[in-house]
């Protein structure tokens, strides 16, 4: 895997972004976490490779400072939580609204 990140401390958001930041560095490995602590300013784009190959590329188009409700970070009620694949393995087959024989004329 690998990733380039191109950041600006032109954006007033660097103090919240950080707090961002240090979350996702918590879930990466202890090296990755120490390399994203070096980054400064607020991340604009974002070119990656992940561990299958896969390229991605995240670009920051807006940026907004504003209060955002505690009811946008609730889980919604229908929420199902899954387990991720591990890398390569293809997840599971989503179930068929209405059942098994539904779309086959049964």
């Amino acid at each position: 895997m690998s990733s380039q990140y191109w950041t600006t401390t032109e954006v007033d958001v660097a103090e919240e972004f950080a707090k961002f930041r240090q979350a996702e560095a918590g879930s990466q490995s202890s090296k990755t976490a120490a390399e994203m602590g070096k980054l400064e300013g607020f991340t604009m784009q974002k070119d990656g490779t992940d561990a299958n190959g896969r390229k991605m590329t995240i670009t920051v188009t807006a940026v907004r400072k504003q209060d955002i409700p505690d009811s946008m970070f609730e889980v919604p009620a229908d929420y199902t939580k899954m387990a991720m694949p591990a890398p390569g393995v293809a997840p599971p087959a989503a179930p068929v609204p209405g059942g098994a024989g539904a779309g086959k004329g049964e």
